[in-house]
C-alpha cells in the first residue's frame, strides 16, 4: 500500500511538518484504507470514531480527543475530513494525525 501513487504523494507532503503531520489516511465508503502516508496499525477505520462521526456528517470535519497512537508512538489529535465526489456524495474520509506536543511546540516558536 505504501507504494501506491497517493501514498507516496501523502508522505511527501507530511515530510514537510518535520514530525508535526503523523500520518494521512485516505479511506474508501466503508473505512477500508486505500492509501497511507507511513504503515498503520488497523486497515480499516470503519468501526472508528474519525470514520463514523465524520462519513455523510453535515460537518465539515471531525477533531477527535488527544490519545496515545501506537502506530505512531506519539500523542496525537485525528482530524477527518468527509471526501466527496463530483456530485456531493460521500465516497471516503481524510484522516490527518497531528503530534500535539510537536505542534504546540512549534506554535511557540512562531510566537516567540
Amino acid at each position: 500500500m505504501l507504494n501506491l501513487p497517493l501514498s507516496k504523494v501523502f508522505k511527501k507532503w507530511q515530510l514537510q511538518f518535520k514530525g508535526v503531520v503523523t500520518e494521512l489516511i485516505l479511506t474508501d465508503n466503508q473505512g477500508k484504507n486505500i492509501a497511507i502516508s507511513k504503515l498503520t496499525s488497523d486497515y480499516w477505520q470503519g468501526d472508528e470514531n474519525k470514520f463514523t462521526k465524520t462519513f455523510k456528517q453535515s460537518k465539515d470535519f471531525n477533531f477527535d480527543s488527544v490519545t496515545y497512537d501506537a502506530s505512531t508512538h506519539h500523542f496525537q489529535v485525528q482530524l477527518s475530513f468527509p471526501v466527496l465526489d463530483d456530485n456531493n456524495s460521500h465516497i471516503g474520509v481524510l484522516i490527518l494525525g497531528v503530534d500535539v506536543e510537536k505542534a504546540l511546540h512549534s506554535s511557540n516558536e512562531k510566537s516567540n
